[in-house]
């Protein structure tokens, strides 16, 4: 619980190697398709296609737990984050809740 920590996963992970680790939500559907929690497929089927740009070389996915220190994440985790997309080029950010 709290988890603040975020993980990097190259964009190019297979999804075989990917493993749903979070206990808090009810995982049926994630476990038939991972896309509806982690849509990385999705986006690059996108990026195919021409309809979206180039995506960051990296993904991220926060730490597992519910949070409930929200002003630590906005002072501490998201600068962080922001500093990694900035550093990569990123024009936007897509955010999943799971």
């Amino acid at each position: 619980m709290n988890d603040l920590s975020f993980r990097l996963i190259p964009a190019e992970t297979p999804y075989r190697v990917l493993k749903l680790r979070h206990n808090y939500f009810d995982h049926r559907d994630a476990l038939k398709d991972l896309n509806c929690v982690f849509p990385l497929e999705r986006l690059q089927d996108l990026e195919r296609s021409g309809t979206i740009g180039r995506l960051a070389p990296q993904a991220i996915t926060f730490g597992m737990g519910r949070l409930y220190k929200r002003s630590e994440l906005q002072r501490e985790t998201v600068p962080k984050i922001l500093e990694i997309l900035k550093g990569e080029g990123a024009d936007a950010a897509f955010l999943v809740a799971a």
